[in-house]
C-alpha cells in the first residue's frame, strides 16, 4: 500500500496593518534590511515571504520582541533568510550587513538617535515611520545631507501615519527651510490622509502658539510658529483648521 507524503502547509505572508503596509511599500525592490524596532518581525516576513527582498536582519532592543520576532519567523520557515538579532539600535549590526535602514514605530527623537549613533548609517537607504515629532526627523535628516525620496500617509481609523524615504545627497535644498520640516510636501497633496497630516500640525503648533506667553524669552518661538500658521502655502488647508 503506497503512502502519501504529506506536506507541511505553507503559511500565507502576515497581513499588514495600513502603517507596516505604507512602510513596506517605501523599500526598494531586493534590497537588503535592517528591521530596527522590529517587535514581531511582520514587515521582514512580509517582504521575504513575497520575494520583495532576499533577506532582513529583525531587531529589537528587549527579550519580548526578540521572543515575539523568532516565532514569526519559525512559523514562516524563514530562519535561512532572516537573521533575529538583539540589538540596541544600530549597535550590533554591521554596517555590510544590510543596504537598507527601517526605523518604524518609534519616536521621532528616538530615530535620531539611533542614527547620530551610527554615523554609517548615512550610507544607507533609510526608511522611517516616526509616530511622534517628524519634524525633527525631517531637520535632522536636512542637517545631516539627506535628501527624502518620497513621502506618504496613510489613515487607520481615526489615525494618519505618515513615512519617508530618505539617501543621503550633498545638494539639500531644505536645511534652513522650517517648514519643510513640519509640513513636508503633505500640504501638496490631494488625498485624506495627507490633509489629515497637515491639520495635526497645524493643530499642534496652534497647541503651541496658546500656551506660550508673549515674554522675551518665548518671543522668538512665538514669532516663528505665528509665521508658520501664516504661510501662504497652507491657505488651502486652513479653513478646515479654524477651531
Amino acid at each position: 500500500m503506497n503512502r502519501t507524503t504529506e506536506k507541511t502547509p505553507v503559511c500565507k505572508p502576515p497581513i499588514l496593518d495600513n502603517r507596516l503596509t505604507m512602510t513596506a511599500a517605501l523599500i526598494p525592490e531586493n534590497a537588503v534590511v535592517a528591521d530596527i524596532g522590529t517587535d514581531h518581525a511582520y514587515l521582514p516576513c512580509f517582504l521575504v515571504n513575497n520575494g520583495m527582498i532576499p533577506s532582513a536582519i529583525a531587531s529589537d532592543v528587549a527579550d519580548g520582541p526578540m521572543e515575539n520576532a523568532k516565532k514569526t519567523v519559525e512559523k514562516y520557515g524563514l530562519a535561512d533568510k532572516i537573521t533575529v538579532r538583539k540589538s540596541d539600535g544600530l549597535q550590533n549590526i554591521r554596517p555590510a550587513e544590510c543596504t537598507c535602514i527601517v526605523l518604524a514605530g518609534m519616536g521621532g527623537n528616538l530615530i535620531c538617535d539611533i542614527l547620530s549613533a551610527a554615523p554609517w548609517s548615512h550610507e544607507k537607504y533609510l526608511v522611517l515611520q516616526p509616530m511622534t515629532h517628524s519634524q525633527d526627523v525631517r531637520q535632522f535628516l536636512c542637517e545631516h545631507s539627506f535628501a527624502i525620496t518620497d513621502e506618504q500617509a496613510v489613515l487607520d481609523g481615526d489615525k494618519v501615519y505618515i513615512a519617508f524615504a530618505a539617501k543621503h545627497m550633498y545638494n539639500n535644498l531644505y536645511n534652513d527651510d522650517i517648514f519643510y520640516y513640519w509640513f513636508g510636501s503633505y500640504y501638496k497633496k490631494d488625498d485624506a490622509a495627507s490633509h489629515a497630516f497637515v491639520a495635526r500640525q497645524i493643530k499642534r503648533l496652534r497647541d503651541r502658539l496658546s500656551g506660550l506667553q508673549k515674554t522675551n524669552a518665548m518671543r522668538d518661538e512665538y514669532n516663528t510658529i505665528q509665521a508658520l500658521l501664516n504661510d501662504k502655502r497652507l491657505e488651502a488647508h486652513m479653513h478646515d483648521n479654524s477651531r
